[in-house]
């Protein structure tokens, strides 16, 4: 990815989501300070931001602060976060990404989007295999 590294936006510790493609998308849009409105789809979660996914090539500034809309499918469940762009790419013309971070801290537990940010049955077997297990004496 095309991306240019900036000492004020170190790599995501959070634990990052990625939405399956078999569901039906999760709608999200962002919407720039000056007014343009871009929508596009969830491509990935974690409790300090997201990754949208844009189906045409979306060139949004760096650093630019905006507000981020995300809506369950199907129904009118719906976030709101300030937040602030970390990188873009546009790897073809039909797609783009753009990663950023939520700037009025993290998602709070309690929302639709927690169904999405459950540990995977891989990451319940890591932790399986990988526990500690008392013996019995």
């Amino acid at each position: 990815m095309d991306s240019s590294p900036l000492e004020s936006f170190p790599e995501r510790e959070h634990k990052r989501y990625i939405l399956p493609t078999t569901l039906a998308p999760v709608v999200a849009e962002f919407h720039e300070p000056h007014g343009t409105i871009h929508t596009g789809r969830l491509w990935d979660i974690s409790s300090a931001g997201v990754c949208l996914h844009f189906s045409k090539t979306v060139s949004i500034p760096e650093n630019t602060i905006g507000q981020v809309y995300v809506r369950q499918p199907n129904s009118l469940e719906e976030i709101t976060h300030e937040a602030q762009v970390c990188w873009s790419s546009s790897p073809s013309p039909a797609f783009s990404l753009v990663g950023m971070v939520f700037s009025d801290g993290l998602l709070e537990p309690g929302t639709f989007l927690d169904d999405y940010m459950k540990a995977s049955w891989l990451d319940r077997l890591d932790r399986y295999r990988t526990a500690k297990v008392p013996r019995i004496s």
